[in-house]
């Protein structure tokens, strides 16, 4: 199943093919593969985006379907840039925010991400992280995000759907 990746978001660049490459196994079985899509920015290091999460309402993504990673999907410039690989697993995540008007003008928000049921959070001072759970920093970090309030910038709204692996990581 194709898999559709940004190549900016909010004008900033994600790097989403460098970091994807970066999650695949260092195998030889992929250096011809290397070859064939690496035409991006290849000589620098990226940490690597070891899943994606998306919405699945028709309950589509399961482990053992096939990964196309692509860029520009459904436009003439789409372009597979890495070899097929297997789905590893999923895990069912909920991500749901509360802003609260603390005493003495201070604004509080939370942020509560459940995956497959456990429950982490994160909470804002006036728009300021001031304590987030160690898991949700990793959930950022390994969807390919610089930053907590880069993933949050991104999922800022209630959702819900499921985090799709290509590596054995798992919460």
């Amino acid at each position: 199943m194709t898999l559709a990746f940004s190549q900016q978001i909010n004008g900033e660049p994600t790097h989403f093919v460098e970091k994807i490459w970066a999650s695949l196994p260092k195998l030889e079985v992929y250096s011809d593969d290397w070859i064939q899509y690496s035409k991006f920015d290849a000589l620098r290091t990226y940490p690597p985006k070891n899943h994606t999460i998306r919405e699945d309402k028709s309950d589509r993504w399961h482990a053992g379907r096939d990964i196309h990673f692509v860029i520009n999907n459904r436009t003439p410039e789409r372009k597979q840039f890495a070899p097929v690989v297997k789905c590893r697993s999923v895990q069912k995540i909920v991500i749901k925010h509360l802003k609260i008007l603390q005493r003495g003008g201070n604004k509080l928000e939370k942020a509560t991400v459940w995956i497959d049921g456990g429950s982490s959070e994160c909470f804002w001072i006036n728009g300021e992280i001031k304590n987030c759970a160690f898991t949700i920093e990793n959930l950022a970090r390994n969807d390919g995000f610089e930053t907590v309030e880069a993933f949050f910038n991104y999922f800022n709204k209630d959702f819900k759907g499921k985090i799709i692996h290509w590596t054995p990581l798992m919460y």
